[in-house]
């Protein structure tokens, strides 16, 4: 499925997402706490991104992430 999390005024989502992914290596809790703040964003598709399983690609300022899974936030 695709996930489209997109940027507001303040909050530049690609960012964010690719300081998560660095911050993953030595502090996971904190790294997934910041995912978890994306509404519909499953836990399995941020460890997915967050451990190089899947990859990131920008649209805009929106964050775009597929997986195989059941749902999508599209």
């Amino acid at each position: 499925m695709i996930y489209n999390l997109h940027s507001t005024q303040g909050v530049y989502t690609p960012g964010i997402l690719r300081f998560c992914k660095d911050m993953y290596r030595s502090d996971p809790k904190y790294a997934m706490k910041i995912m978890r703040s994306y509404p519909g964003l499953p836990d399995e598709v941020s460890v997915a991104y967050l451990t190089g399983e899947i990859n990131m690609t920008i649209s805009d300022e929106i964050a775009v992430l597929e997986h195989d899974s059941e749902a999508t936030n599209e």
